[in-house]
């Protein structure tokens, strides 16, 4: 797939995972009201998938660049893990996509993605849902900002490459 295409799907993903975080926030925000109404089990169900969606967003950003920069994603059982320590480095066709710093913030979100795929609703633990959407808004721009700049980078790598191309 040409590097132009890749970039305006990862521009897209960016765009979808920016109104699920506004949803999120958004739902947050009336967690008093909820509560007050006694339905806080619906706000936390809610925001709890609306994180899911968060991660499995960004993920898709990240497949979409193991996929058609890197030449594939990661093939063990561990895959998830491994491809966001993959985002962290410089390889020959592409520059880092995430920080370290974005990495370990976006890990709690990964292992919260893995736990709501695998737990019974009635298990979610109110308060650990509204520690981690407390960390949303600050991990999500880390990593919009970190990905903007990834998109910076290739697009400026492949004009310089455009622009051998044309001397040759």
């Amino acid at each position: 797939m040409d590097l132009s295409i890749t970039i305006g799907l990862i521009k897209n993903e960016l765009n979808e995972v920016d109104n699920t975080v506004m949803l999120c926030l958004k739902r947050k925000e009336r967690r008093n009201e909820c509560i007050t109404l006694n339905l806080e089990d619906v706000l936390i169900d809610s925001i709890a998938s609306c994180m899911h969606s968060f991660y499995t967003g960004v993920e898709k950003i990240f497949q979409l660049i193991a996929i058609e920069i890197d030449g594939g994603l990661p093939k063990s059982k561990r895959w998830q893990a491994q491809l966001l320590d993959i985002m962290v480095l410089v390889l020959p066709v592409r520059c880092a996509v995430i920080s370290k710093k974005t990495r370990i913030e976006l890990e709690q979100f990964r292992q919260f993605r893995h736990l709501f795929r695998n737990i019974y609703t009635h298990n979610i633990i109110p308060e650990r849902v509204m520690n981690l959407c407390d960390n949303l808004s600050e991990t999500w721009k880390s990593t919009k900002n970190d990905i903007t700049r990834f998109i910076n980078e290739m697009e400026e790598r492949d004009m310089h490459d455009d622009s051998i191309q044309t001397k040759l």
